[in-house]
């Protein structure tokens, strides 16, 4: 399993080398992306809680 926070040709050289590896994104990489155009700290707030709900309900398939 590896975690990458999306460089272009991170995935095509793992894959390359393992063939059968499992390929997630950095959540952290996912969380930053995602509030990067959020200017007050509320609305920041906001969306970090709802993400990491929906982290939740992924990881465990809710």
């Amino acid at each position: 399993m590896f975690c990458v926070d999306g460089l272009t040709g991170f995935r095509q050289a793992i894959e390359a080398a393992f063939p059968n590896a499992q390929i997630h994104r950095c959540i952290i990489h996912q969380i930053r992306s995602s509030t990067r155009f959020l200017l007050l700290s509320v609305d920041l707030l906001c969306v970090c809680v709802k993400l990491s709900a929906s982290i939740v309900m992924i990881s465990f398939q809710i």
